[in-house]
């Protein structure tokens, strides 16, 4: 009985870009949302996002976050994670 075996060598080139002592920030969703980039999220950007991530827009989203009413969510009014820094004051810079 005759045995074919084949050795096959794999070589990964790594590069190291950044190293922290502390976890990475959290992902901002306010910024992944607004994809306008107005600094407010509207029924359509919320729609697509939701749409996106194969999920219905939960009944009391707008309810919820949409504080005064205005049919659209703000930076201040948005309660998932958004960073430290309202988009308007980014674009200042």
């Amino acid at each position: 009985m005759n045995i074919c075996s084949s050795v096959i060598q794999l070589n990964f080139d790594v590069e190291v870009v950044a190293i922290s002592d502390g976890p990475p920030p959290p992902p901002n969703y306010f910024a992944q949302i607004d994809l306008n980039g107005d600094g407010a999220l509207d029924k359509a950007e919320i729609d697509a996002y939701f749409e996106k991530m194969g999920h219905p827009v939960p009944e009391e989203l707008w309810a919820s976050e949409d504080k005064n009413g205005d049919g659209k969510i703000s930076w201040e009014e948005f309660s998932g994670p958004k960073g430290t820094e309202p988009p308007s004051a980014k674009e200042d810079l």
